[in-house]
């Protein structure tokens, strides 16, 4: 651990060595010849915690660049700007509880480990033509989907209906 002074604020580098051969898909960097089987990674920071909590903090906040780029990509975050700055807060506050939306029906809905993108999932759940009929007293939702998509459709709907609300929605 190595001490730095930026403008009278002290910094601590923390230098973290990754087995490549225990963990194969670590990210970092090969530095040394003469360790030839480990990756460094390096976190600077001004934060006063144990070395494993610094780590642990950091390597969690790795994957936030994903979630932007899937904002961007996915719901159009970056391609809207509208002359009014509430109208645009409004915007992005939407943009963003419809991606978190869409984030937990992705983890609930899809075994908690899909890979899907939110795009594809727009795209197979919600961009289908449906319509509704009566049929012995029952109101049935029909889905015009394409034979390829139904059996992936079907395992949705069951992985669906054995969830349970997180709260109570009767006393509301």
């Amino acid at each position: 651990m190595i001490f730095s002074y930026q403008k009278g604020k002290p910094r601590r580098y923390i230098i973290v060595k990754k087995q490549v051969e225990i963990r194969p898909k670590a990210g970092g960097k090969l530095l040394f010849e003469d360790l030839p089987g480990h990756r460094f990674s390096c976190n600077v920071t001004n934060v006063e915690l144990p070395l494993d909590q610094v780590w642990n903090m950091y390597n969690t906040r790795a994957d936030c660049e994903n979630r932007i780029k899937e904002l961007k990509d996915d719901f159009g975050l970056e391609n809207f700007c509208l002359q009014d700055f509430w109208a645009t807060e409004a915007s992005f506050r939407f943009i963003m509880v419809a991606y978190n939306l869409m984030s937990l029906f992705r983890h609930f809905a899809l075994n908690h480990n899909n890979k899907a993108t939110l795009k594809t999932l727009k795209v197979y759940c919600f961009a289908l033509g449906a319509w509704t009929v009566n049929h012995a007293n029952k109101t049935v939702l029909k889905i015009s989907l394409p034979t390829k998509k139904r059996a992936w459709m079907d395992g949705i709907f069951a992985q669906t209906r054995s969830l349970s609300p997180p709260f109570n929605y009767s006393n509301a």
